[in-house]
């Protein structure tokens, strides 16, 4: 749930339970082309719900979605990774920590202390993402 919605995820789009009661309740497709295809990658923020999809990293505002991880990480980054069902994710206010299965570096953590939202829904960074490194939870990005 967020922002009063229920919204569903399925791998290929989000849903979302439209009415009041069981009575009124129905399914109505948002607009997005990508879902998410791990439930454990899934993070609710005030920006939005965080999770995985093939590509990359997405946040949904409840009609579209972006992917975040695309212009720093590339596509290529998570076709790389071996066992996405594997993957797991959380969020603790700020940050948004993503764990996979790597030797070297197991951890991204997209850090949301510097974005703020926009009149319309956009999300907005205040700067660009980028890389440092920290030696406990692998590359540290900021969103």
């Amino acid at each position: 749930m967020w922002s009063e919605q229920l919204y569903i995820p399925s791998r290929y789009r989000w849903y979302r339970l439209q009415g009041s009661s069981s009575d009124t309740w129905s399914v109505k497709q948002t607009f997005t082309d990508s879902g998410v295809i791990n439930r454990h990658t899934l993070a609710v923020t005030r920006f939005g719900i965080l999770g995985l999809y093939y590509d990359g990293i997405y946040i949904f505002d409840g009609a579209t979605n972006k992917n975040l991880t695309e212009k720093y990480l590339g596509e290529q980054f998570f076709a790389d990774i071996d066992d996405l069902d594997s993957c797991w994710a959380y969020f603790d206010g700020l940050r948004y920590y993503f764990y996979y299965t790597d030797t070297t570096n197991q951890c991204i953590v997209l850090d949301f202390s510097y974005v703020f939202l926009i009149s319309g829904g956009s999300l907005m960074t205040s700067r660009g993402m980028t890389r440092t490194f920290y030696k406990e939870t692998g590359n540290h990005y900021l969103a």
